[in-house]
């Protein structure tokens, strides 16, 4: 029912356009480094005689009448996203859109005007890895499992791990769809099991 606006739903949810971040969450060392970039940016912006300014030159006209401006709206982290709802609503909308007529592709316009084509796949491939690292980051798997048992995410990356290889999914998503969470679940748990 309504493929077309499945498509467009999913597509602004992965894209990061419907309120929630999906990218990984940055970890103390991450932020540790771009604390550091800042601060190095910082004095060299100071160290110089005179700055152009940012406008540089141009003028840009005031729009809307100087109505005040709404203030930005920060994203929700990843972390807020539930499992039941990355299985039950954003792996079951790919699937419902997998073989049908609409495809698989957007076609966006981009800055420039010029349209892109972006995949819907490469898309939830990209957020289930994001997903995955996300629940393993907030667990220390290198803990025992008395202190484990105390992990309040441990439950949760059990649920969805167990509910993505498990056979519910096989039996009830279509085998392209199965192939495309099996292998981007697997690689992000590689992927952080080297790393670490």
């Amino acid at each position: 029912e309504a493929p077309t606006m499945r498509k467009l739903g999913l597509y602004r949810f992965l894209s990061g356009d419907a309120g929630v971040d999906i990218r990984v969450p940055k970890t103390i060392d991450d932020n540790a480094a771009s604390d550091e970039e800042k601060r190095k940016e910082k004095e060299e912006e100071s160290s110089v005689f005179m700055n152009q300014p940012k406008s540089k030159g141009k003028i840009k006209k005031k729009s809307g009448g100087g109505a005040l401006q709404s203030p930005s709206v920060q994203s929700a982290p990843l972390s807020i996203v539930s499992v039941p709802f990355v299985l039950d609503v954003v792996m079951r909308s790919y699937d419902f859109i997998v073989g049908t007529k609409v495809g698989l592709r957007m076609q966006i316009d981009d800055d420039d005007g010029r349209q892109q084509g972006v995949s819907i796949a490469d898309l939830l491939s990209e957020f289930l890895s994001n997903y995955t690292i996300m629940l393993l980051t907030t667990n220390n798997l290198s803990m025992n499992v008395e202190e484990a048992s105390t992990t309040a995410d441990v439950p949760r990356l059990s649920e969805f791990v167990n509910r993505v290889f498990g056979t519910e999914i096989l039996q009830s998503h279509k085998a392209r769809s199965v192939l495309l969470y099996y292998r981007a679940v697997a690689s992000a748990v590689d992927a952080h099991g080297t790393n670490n």
